[in-house]
């Protein structure tokens, strides 16, 4: 049986370290030969979601700078991203970015959402207490030097 205050003491400390330890995962994930069984189309399809997770992530980080949140980050990139969707006309148009890499608006969409979803379960177990309380108020964002940013109050 494990323990859940030691699962908890192995957790990052912080939304961006809990980014990094994701991208660190799934760059072991897309390692050549890492992937064993299954059908070629299942394991391209696997790795191909991987590396565009990969690189979402270290994009994220890149554009976060040290004092803003992961999460504002994550907003910016979903506000652009969907302004992008709506002026092509189309949710799987593309881009191609500086450093070369393709993207698509409606994949970028949906890895967002995911990252949102870890770090909301990262944020629950590493505070038990705040996954606890009543209410969506009650999940406050963890910014990289540790400190919490209290959500803004919900106006009926």
């Amino acid at each position: 049986m494990s323990d859940p205050d030691r699962r908890a003491s192995n957790l990052p400390t912080n939304a961006r370290e809990a980014l990094a330890s994701r991208a660190q995962t799934l760059g072991t994930l897309t390692a050549v030969g890492a992937i064993r069984g299954g059908g070629p189309e299942l394991t391209g399809s696997l790795h191909a979601g991987w590396l565009a997770e990969r690189r979402l992530i270290e994009r994220i980080l890149a554009d976060t700078l040290a004092e803003q949140s992961v999460f504002a980050t994550l907003d910016h990139w979903e506000d652009r991203t969907r302004a992008f969707q709506q002026k092509a006309g189309m949710p799987d148009a593309g881009w191609t970015d500086k450093q070369g890499e393709p993207w698509r608006a409606d994949q970028v969409l949906g890895l967002i959402l995911d990252l949102r979803d870890r770090l909301s379960a990262w944020q629950e177990k590493a505070s038990p207490a705040t996954a606890a309380a009543p209410g969506p108020a009650t999940q406050v964002p963890i910014e990289s030097d540790g400190s919490s940013v209290q959500p803004a109050p919900t106006v009926p």
